[in-house]
C-alpha cells in the first residue's frame, strides 16, 4: 500500500513502512485524518478474509507531507 498526492504541478507517493522502515504488506483502505496532530491519522487496514475482521490502525506521515 502507498500513500500520494496529487497536485497540479505533479504527483508524488510513498509506500507505507512499518517501524523498522521495512515495507508494510498489508492493504490499507481508507485514511482520515487523527486528531492527535497534523501528520496522525487512522487507516483501515483489510485482510480480504471473509473471516476476519478488519483492523483500524494509526499512522504517521513523516517527510515532506502537509494537509
Amino acid at each position: 500500500s502507498a500513500v500520494g498526492v496529487i497536485e497540479p504541478d505533479g504527483a508524488r507517493w510513498a509506500p507505507f513502512t512499518n517501524r523498522d522502515g521495512s515495507v508494510f504488506a498489508a492493504k490499507v483502505e481508507g485514511l482520515v485524518p487523527a486528531q492527535d496532530g497534523p501528520d496522525a491519522f487512522f487507516v483501515v487496514v483489510d485482510s480480504d478474509s471473509p473471516d476476519a475482521q478488519s483492523d483500524l490502525c494509526t499512522v504517521e506521515l513523516r517527510g515532506p507531507w502537509s494537509r
